[in-house]
């Protein structure tokens, strides 16, 4: 051999080898280029299915609220609860049982300013009616319920209370449907609140 000149081994085997690493290189970056985008496919479609189940269990949870309402509305157009005495309040008491992140169910009425209603107390075990209506002042009175929704005791009476200029009531009056309240400011507890009305 002389300098400069190139052996056939040389010739023949760094194309060849040339190829192969070129080959292995494509073969890589397309693998981790395809891998990317099956990860990329694979997290967009996790997230499209959270997002329907996240959307699913909260259309049902708010469904709820507005179930609840239907079923008072009926209850009170069958002359099933009285605002003045209390009766049929039991209804409330099972509603807020049966679905755990229901903290009140109330009612206004519209010629009077007579509410009723009944939540649960700030230790969760115990519930409490409320009633405001002519017989009381207009003032709001509270009592503890016992299982059955019946009067135990009395607890306190607050400042007079008319359900008609509450953002509750005023919602559920300009929409005439079911509706959601802005969020405000409970009148007793003053937690902020949001409430689904119906007229």
């Amino acid at each position: 051999h002389k300098a400069g000149n190139v052996s056939l081994r040389t010739f023949l085997i760094v194309p060849f080898i040339t190829q192969v690493i070129t080959t292995l290189g494509l073969v890589g970056y397309f693998s981790y280029y395809n891998a990317q985008q099956a990860v990329n496919d694979l997290a967009s479609q996790l997230r499209n299915e959270l997002t329907a189940r996240i959307n699913q269990h909260l259309e049902s949870y708010i469904n709820t609220f507005h179930a609840i309402n239907r079923l008072n509305v009926d209850a009170i157009a069958r002359g099933e609860i009285d605002f003045i005495s209390g009766e049929g309040v039991n209804q409330f008491l099972q509603q807020i049982k049966i679905a755990p992140y229901v903290n009140s169910v109330y009612c206004g009425e519209e010629q009077t300013g007579h509410f009723i209603g009944v939540s649960r107390t700030s230790d969760i075990n115990f519930f409490e009616l409320t009633v405001s209506n002519a017989s009381t002042d207009y003032r709001m009175r509270r009592y503890r319920l016992d299982v059955r929704a019946d009067r135990m005791y009395f607890i306190r009476e607050v400042n007079p209370y008319d359900p008609r200029v509450r953002p509750w009531y005023r919602a559920a009056k300009a929409e005439a449907q079911a509706t959601w309240s802005e969020i405000y400011l409970d009148f007793t507890s003053q937690v902020p609140t949001i409430t689904a009305s119906l007229p």
